[in-house]
């Protein structure tokens, strides 16, 4: 057999979820290219090894011994190929192999040892959203000898730089970051950190391995705390001039310790930073991470003016770093730059637009409004973008180019144009919470009124002062998923009749604007009994569906201070429009049979016991309040509802109870004090007291005697 051109090698454990993808991935670079693969299995236990069997040229048990370069370098003791590649079993090859074929071809890969892929890095399973890019050594000459090294973090030994080739268009999509549970992610680290222990006890002064220490230490807080003040120190106590330390660990490491302390509020954030532009100006961790990560936590603590100047200068030298991606250094592929990639820029577009807005640099902040793709935008950008847009200091010219921008991206949607409606949703979103029912909201949605379609009819409707002219704007909506909530409540409020085609918006957003009609509840409630007593009377399903919900909202929510009054209106409609509900949505066996009402949702629960509880109460009310603890015991949040419905039977109870004595003939009084007379000769528990208690007479004149 001829010597394969590439062996590919793998070390695996336990890798069913993803090792077939993973091995079919690299199907298409095995098929154009004589190739190799050689997979060592460390002590699986599902079916990694079934998996395995079936593609592998040589699979072999490797037993565990707590050294990843050991492992390595097994699997390439028993490889035969010009070239060695390293794959994970969670790293995918892209189809576009053309790049990587081309360099193994090439007779210039004659003068090279080492070649880079790029490792793309999903936040997410699906491997759709945002990512970070990393230039791995993955690609080593096997002539040379060179191995591994390290127990963890293990790496091929680089001396000099031109060695290298960097493959820019030969990509692995990594989801194994995202597939993992952050309570696996966190043992990782912790098992990791165990070992980087063992190997900076025999080399205390090792930064590059202090910045290993610190890098695992992220989910064990005094671990954290320890190795920042060791890595400054150490830092701060460095005088020479050498290359390791002025690329490969001081800036990575300065970066590291200033992203922890951002998030940790640590009081020493300022002096980190500027240690970093003294020490390492001219480092691209400083230039584009350390800015990047200022930038946010300025503008976090509204240090605008402070935080534009890093937003500025971050974006800048991306940029610089961008058109210049091929000048790779060695720090490109052992300690990489993180804040490089498109949804990076796109966040500090978002924010340096705020801050220049908050700063009335309206005319600075307009060429910035555009620059920010809504279609593919991460969520964390497009939130910034909105929020931005609904500042109070915002400029009439910044707010119609914004509105001109939503409007594309809904009309993109309703064309069915975008790739995804994740975008869609995150706008839709943000401009419900802006035009939100909440007085607290600080924003003002009079901002989007030029966004074609249903937002510029909702804000019309929202500042309407007449039930006809609200009606009118209703009439022209289309799309009623994007009706915002303050818009419905002034319609509320105002009497309007809702066209059907509302009743009919998806269960979600209909829940949505129910809740958020909460925050409106004084100002709409005595509109919606009177709307409420009329929607009664009829059968048009969605529109009882909708009241019901919006009526149950209201009695639940604990915030809302309703007089007891208006509590006991309330109550009564919603009586007429449960029971209808009920009875339109379910089929009458059910209704009939407790057992099965158990199993509906908590409130059609709750409806069937208050319905049930109320047609008792005149008849039993013995019987009622029963229905109304049962009603509480699988509806605990319906407390203060049946309190309030065993308070108010009380009440009447006690005020028919008055009435009678007021209304007692002295004939009955006079009974009654004979009787009182008489029954005090015995003790509490005779039959003879009960005996006289179950008499006609007893019963006749029990209101005057009992307390």
């Amino acid at each position: 057999m001829p010597q394969p051109l590439l062996s590919i090698g793998m070390i695996v454990k336990n890798e069913e979820r993803c090792l077939e993808k993973c091995l079919k991935a690299l199907e298409p670079l095995r098929q154009v290219i004589p190739c190799e693969l050689v997979i060592a299995d460390t002590g699986s236990t599902d079916k990694t090894k079934e998996i395995a069997k079936k593609y592998a040229d040589t699979l072999f048990d490797f037993t565990w011994v707590n050294d990843f370069s050991k492992a390595r370098n097994a699997v390439m003791d028993k490889c035969s190929g010009k070239w060695f590649l390293t794959v994970d079993a969670d790293e995918y090859l892209i189809p576009d192999t053309n790049e990587i074929v081309s360099f193994l071809n090439s007779p210039s890969e004659q003068k090279k040892i080492f070649a880079t892929v790029v490792i793309r890095n999903y936040g997410d399973i699906e491997m759709k959203g945002t990512y970070s890019d990393f230039n791995a050594l993955r690609l080593v000459r096997m002539n040379t000898g060179i191995r591994y090294e390290g127990a963890i973090h293990e790496s091929l030994t680089v001396t000099n730089i031109e060695q290298i080739h960097v493959l820019t268009d030969t990509v692995f999509d990594h989801d194994g970051y995202a597939a993992v549970s952050p309570e696996h992610l966190i043992e990782k680290e912790k098992r990791n950190l165990k070992l980087l222990e063992e190997k900076l006890s025999k080399n205390p002064d090792n930064l590059q391995c202090i910045l290993q220490c610190l890098e695992s230490s992220a989910y064990t807080p005094e671990k954290k705390s320890y190795y920042i003040n060791l890595a400054f120190q150490k830092l701060s106590e460095y005088k020479g001039n050498d290359i390791s330390f002025k690329e490969f660990a001081g800036p990575p490491c300065i970066r590291t310790i200033v992203k922890y302390a951002i998030a940790d509020n640590d009081y020493r954030v300022d002096d980190f930073v500027k240690f970093a532009f003294d020490k390492f100006p001219d480092s691209d961790h400083t230039l584009i991470d350390v800015n990047y990560l200022y930038a946010e936590y300025l503008s976090q603590n509204k240090k605008y003016a402070d935080a534009i100047k890093h937003c500025k200068a971050y974006l800048e030298n991306l940029d610089k770093y961008i058109s210049d991606k091929n000048n790779f250094s060695a720090v490109a592929f052992t300690t990489p730059v993180y804040s490089i990639h498109k949804n990076h820029k796109e966040q500090m577009l978002s924010i340096l637009l705020n801050c220049l807005i908050e700063t009335n640099c309206s005319d600075d902040a307009l060429q910035y409004v555009d620059k920010i793709d809504l279609l593919t935008a991460s969520n964390s950008a497009i939130n910034n973008w909105i929020l931005a847009i609904a500042n109070k200091n915002s400029s009439e010219k910044i707010q119609k180019k914004a509105c001109s921008l939503i409007g594309n991206l809904f009309e993109n949607y309703a064309n069915q144009e975008t790739a995804s409606s994740t975008q869609y949703n995150t706008v839709l979103n943000l401009l419900s919470s802006i035009f939100s029912c909440n007085e607290q909201s600080n924003f003002d949605f009079n901002k989007f009124a030029d966004i074609p379609g249903t937002i510029s009819l909702s804000v019309k409707i929202a500042n309407a002062t007449t039930r006809e002219e609200t009606e009118s704007y209703l009439q022209k909506i289309e799309n009623w998923d994007e009706f915002m909530p303050v818009a419905l409540k002034n319609a509320l409020k105002l009497n309007a009749t809702l066209p059907d085609e509302f009743y009919h918006i998806n269960y979600s957003r209909m829940n949505y604007l129910t809740t958020n009609l909460t925050f409106a509840a004084n100002d709409i409630c005595d509109s919606l009994v009177n709307e409420l007593t009329v929607s009664s009377e009829k059968t048009n399903l969605h529109k009882i569906a909708f009241y019901f919900n919006l009526i149950v909202t209201l009695l639940l929510n604990k915030d809302i201070i309703i007089n007891n009054e208006k509590k006991a209106t309330y109550l009564n409609v919603f009586y007429k429009v449960a029971d209808i509900f009920l009875n339109a949505c379910y089929n009458k066996n059910i209704l009939e049979n407790e057992d099965y009402v158990s199993c509906l949702q908590e409130t059609h629960i709750l409806a069937w016991y208050l319905v049930k509880a109320n047609k008792l109460r005149d008849k039993n009310p013995l019987e009622y309040v029963k229905a109304l603890r049962s009603a509480l015991q699988k509806v605990p949040q319906a407390k203060e509802i049946v309190e309030f419905l065993i308070e108010e039977l009380r009440a009447q109870e006690e005020k028919k109870k008055q009435e009678q004595i007021k209304n007692a003939s002295p004939e009955l009084i006079a009974m009654a004090n004979q009787l009182k007379t008489m029954l005090s000769a015995f003790p509490p528990d005779s039959p003879q007291l009960l005996a006289i208690k179950q008499s006609p007479m007893y019963k006749q004149v029990a209101f005057l005697i009992e307390e």
